[in-house]
């Protein structure tokens, strides 16, 4: 992609009124758009991260990574257990300082700081003394807005994700996909623009984690957020991303990169497919 020259100098321009100003030309705004979308929403620009043992040795977490997200894109990240997938999560919500290397967000240096992406983990972590309604809207509390006005906001959202009547429920009383998907509101609600999910539905019969990967995947095509996915599944890497990253056992490094043309809306059946069925091929050789 090829930007002008001219975005480095204004056009001065006469109004009707002889006042002279400076804009800048239609095709300038244009390439600017243009550059702006080329821009990746989330990066992390030689990320490593190396733990003291206390018995004067180290244990490499990460090796040095770099990764580049655009905006309302969905990559999923696969690997063995081990490999420092929660690590590097920890490091892009701000959580953890990492060794090396610097996490961005729409350009902006952000590393070790927090509340600037929604965090889903692999348990759902929902608050057992609160109501269903409560917990899902526990992010918008902690950004200040008033408990009511949260409340009247989160409703309609409950229906959609079939937690209709369930309102004043406790925990308890959810089955464990009820449970995930009041996480899932939860960290929505929060309203981030980049969205990290850790193995959300691990915890989840075989059938109940695809319907979520189901629900997930239309939710997900209705609001556009940028989301970074940790998965052990291949076909749900490839069925939900756009980009299904593969790393290394530990220490962990970006072993393969697949871009994930299969077109969308994506169905469940496009697992039987012989596209589908080579770039599982591919994934599936990388983690050997």
């Amino acid at each position: 992609m090829a930007v002008s020259g001219i975005l480095a100098f204004s056009v001065a321009t006469n109004d009707q009124k002889g006042n002279s100003y400076h804009s800048l030309p239609v095709r300038v705004t244009r390439a600017v758009a243009e550059v702006e979308s080329y821009r990746p929403k989330l990066e992390l620009v030689e990320v490593s991260q190396v733990f003291a043992t206390g018995t004067d040795s180290v244990v490499t977490a990460l090796q040095p990574i770099d990764l580049a997200v655009p905006p309302g894109k969905f990559v999923s990240i696969i690997g063995p257990s081990g490999c420092g997938k929660s690590t590097l999560f920890n490091i892009i919500a701000g959580l953890q300082r990492p060794t090396a290397g610097d996490v961005l967000l729409d350009g902006q240096v952000v590393t070790r700081m927090i509340g600037l992406v929604g965090y889903m983990l692999q348990k759902d972590l929902l608050l057992p003394w609160r109501t269903v309604l409560d917990n899902v809207i526990l992010g918008m509390e902690l950004k200040g807005v008033a408990k009511t006005t949260a409340r009247a906001r989160a409703l309609p959202y409950l229906k959609r994700y079939g937690l209709a009547g369930f309102d004043r429920h406790y925990p308890a009383a959810l089955s464990g996909g009820m449970r995930q998907r009041a996480a899932l509101l939860r960290t929505l609600l929060y309203d981030t623009e980049v969205v990290l999910l850790d193995e959300p539905f691990g915890a989840l019969d075989a059938l109940t984690r695809e319907r979520m990967g189901a629900e997930l995947l239309r939710i997900w095509e209705a609001r556009k957020k940028t989301v970074v996915m940790v998965t052990h599944s291949i076909p749900e890497a490839l069925l939900l991303a756009d980009r299904v990253l593969v790393l290394s056992p530990r220490p962990g490094q970006v072993r393969l990169t697949v871009e994930n043309h299969l077109p969308r809306p994506r169905r469940m059946d496009m697992e039987y497919s012989p596209e589908f069925g080579a770039l599982a091929a591919q994934v599936r050789g990388a983690i050997a």
